[in-house]
């Protein structure tokens, strides 16, 4: 797994890779279309250099083509990762997680998923996150030391859904 992500390699479930695609063709076509439409309307308004809607234009088409750039690169180097475990009751990749904090009974719910994928404002904890890296392949009821920010904090598995 380290290994993987230390060699500009990406994990992602096989959901989160194919949203990732899906983007791409959808920037690629869609997006595309409509930036290429703005640039010819644009141009027809004549003088560019005083011409708003083409500077506008242009930075989309720039953006647009930064970010299809990215995905590419991404998905050149992309790993789906179907399991890490061979248990179906412990803490894998896919797994919706639900410990509690036993310093103060605090409940943190998450879901594990590719390291392409980690957003945690949705809760979702990459395979390469501390939290993640020191709890997976463990099964519910486990008690687990993990290092925080904050320092070591002990955690009990209440749940494991996968």
């Amino acid at each position: 797994m380290d290994n993987a992500v230390n060699n500009n390699r990406y994990t992602f479930t096989q959901e989160g890779y194919d949203k990732l695609k899906a983007e791409l063709e959808y920037l690629k076509t869609v997006v595309r279309e409509e930036i290429s439409r703005k640039l010819n309307e644009a141009v027809s308004y004549g003088d560019l250099s005083e011409n708003a809607a083409y500077a506008v234009a242009v930075e989309a088409r720039d953006v647009n083509e930064t970010r299809i750039a990215e995905l590419e690169e991404i998905l050149a180097n992309a790993v789906i990762v179907n399991s890490l475990s061979n248990s179906k009751n412990d803490v894998d990749i896919g797994s919706v997680v639900t410990l509690e904090d036993l310093s103060n009974g605090e409940i943190i719910q998450f879901t594990v998923v590719g390291t392409g994928e980690t957003d945690f404002t949705q809760k979702r904890f990459g395979i390469d996150s501390p939290m993640v890296s020191q709890i997976i392949g463990k099964k519910k009821g486990d008690e687990v030391q993990v290092n925080t920010p904050a320092g070591v904090k002990k955690f009990l598995i209440k749940n494991v859904e996968n």
